[in-house]
């Protein structure tokens, strides 16, 4: 039987909790402002996330890093760089959660369960989605 621990951290929690952690998730980034695009984030997100990853690496030297902030493939990419981890140990979800509600969208169109539905959103460029 395997044993998983669980850690949740907030901002305000300190990062000494992370020490040897195989896997850590990152959801940390700037609230979005109210006509505000992902990219615009991006410098925002890009400032905390040289605050964090050097600290993630130093107690967790051999974990998998999950990102999970967004623009979620650009801040994958900037993890990974200022990680010096090998890209295999650098995870984004991506554009899942607009595969998600993209087969959603076309259960409900079709009228059929959305499991039984096969698409994906593949690219963002900017404010437009590439299905």
């Amino acid at each position: 039987m395997a044993i998983f621990k669980w850690l949740v951290l907030g901002s305000t929690s300190t990062i000494l909790w992370l020490q040897n952690s195989r896997v850590v998730i990152i959801t940390a980034g700037a609230r979005q402002k109210e006509g505000e695009t992902r990219l615009d984030l991006v410098q925002k997100n890009v400032g905390i996330f040289k605050e964090i990853i050097p600290e993630v690496i130093k107690y967790s030297p051999d974990a998998v890093i999950v990102v999970v902030s967004n623009p979620c493939d650009i801040m994958a990419w900037v993890t990974w760089k200022l990680s010096g981890l090998p890209k295999h140990r650098v995870i984004a979800s991506g554009t899942m959660l607009d595969t998600s509600r993209f087969r959603h969208l076309l259960a409900e169109r079709f009228n059929v369960a959305a499991h039984s539905c096969h698409g994906f959103v593949f690219f963002y460029s900017s404010a437009v989605q590439h299905v």
